[in-house]
C-alpha cells in the first residue's frame, strides 16, 4: 500500500510471488486466534462455496469464500498443533507453480479448484475418521497446505493475478 496526497492506494502485484503474498494476506487476515475448526466445518463451507459458484461463476462472493476456506485450513492446522506459516504457504505455492506451470490451473480455473479442494477435504475427513497409517505419503499438514494453497490461487484467479510472471 502506498500513500499519495493523504490517500491510501494498493499497488497491483507485478509478479506471481507478489500476487501469492497478497492473496495469502487476505487469507491470513481472516484467521481467528481461538478457532475450533473441524473437518465437517471445512466440508460444509466448501459445499456452500460450490452451491454459490456453479449458478454464478463470476460472483464476487468467491473471494470471501476462498478467504474463509483458506483461513479455516490454517486454523485447523493451528488447532492440531501443526501450524502453517504464511511464508511456507507462499514458498510452496511458488515452487509448485514453477514445477506445474500455469496451464494445469488455467485449463479449468475455478471449477478445477472446486474439485481439487473437494478431494483434499474428503481425504482429510477420511484420514481423521480412521485410525490407520495412510497408504499414500501425504500428511494432514500437506493436505491442509494444499487447501490453503488452492484457496490462495482462487483469490489470485478472481483478482486477475494468476497469469503474472513467476
Amino acid at each position: 500500500m502506498i500513500e499519495l496526497h493523504g490517500m491510501h492506494m494498493e499497488l497491483e502485484p507485478a509478479t506471481w510471488k507478489e500476487a501469492a503474498q497478497a492473496a495469502s494476506d487476505i487469507i491470513f487476515g481472516c484467521v481467528r486466534a481461538k478457532a475450533t475448526v473441524s473437518v465437517d466445518d471445512l466440508l460444509k463451507h466448501h459445499e456452500k462455496t460450490i452451491d454459490d459458484f456453479f449458478p454464478r461463476p463470476q460472483s464476487d462472493l468467491l473471494i470471501a469464500r476462498w478467504s474463509t476456506l483458506g483461513s479455516m485450513a490454517i486454523e485447523y492446522s493451528i488447532k492440531d498443533e501443526m501450524p502453517i506459516s504464511q511464508k511456507t504457504l507462499v514458498t510452496t505455492l511458488c515452487k509448485k507453480q514453477h514445477d506445474y506451470g500455469p496451464n494445469n490451473i488455467l485449463r479449468f480455473e475455478q471449477q478445477g479448484l472446486m474439485i481439487r479442494v473437494w478431494d483434499k477435504i474428503s481425504r482429510l475427513d477420511n484420514l481423521t475418521q480412521k485410525d490407520y497409517d495412510p497408504e499414500v505419503e501425504e500428511s494432514q499438514i500437506d493436505t491442509l497446505l494444499d487447501i490453503a494453497g488452492y484457496s490462495t490461487i482462487g483469490i489470485m484467479l478472481r483478482r486477475g493475478w494468476f497469469r503474472l510472471p513467476l
